[in-house]
């Protein structure tokens, strides 16, 4: 008996610093995981990393846009040199994200997008 109390501690005390530090699915959920995906994701288009933003877009996208071909183009159109992640909104299923972009060429613009928890993570379904 000695020895389940041992393992049973053991592994609440591993589920309680799962929950306190977020590794698992419920602290990913938090809004601090989405602002580090939605800079990771403006991140990667800052530096055209195509294959780091499909890790980051949903499969809804990706079987919208499957080589994502219409977003590369629209990434190497609308070139940024610095964003700012800005609100975080409810919406029904999803999360809006409010972004304040600068282009290259000095143009500053609010892009919105929509961010959908699957897979046990935040993954981009729709940016505007």
């Amino acid at each position: 008996m000695k020895g389940r109390g041992a393992v049973a501690l053991a592994l609440a005390l591993l589920c309680s610093l799962n929950a306190c530090f977020g590794t698992g699915e419920a602290g990913n959920r938090g809004d601090e995981r989405l602002r580090l995906r939605v800079g990771a994701f403006y991140s990667a288009w800052a530096r055209g990393k195509t294959d780091t933003i499909r890790k980051l877009v949903s499969q809804n996208f990706r079987d919208n846009d499957p080589d994502l071909a219409s977003f590369k183009a629209y990434m190497d159109k609308t070139k940024i040199k610095s964003f700012q992640p800005g609100d975080i909104e409810d919406e029904l299923k999803y999360k809006r994200v409010t972004t304040n972009v600068t282009k290259d060429n000095g143009e500053a613009i609010t892009q919105v997008s929509y961010w959908k928890f699957e897979r046990g993570d935040w993954y981009l379904e729709v940016i505007d």
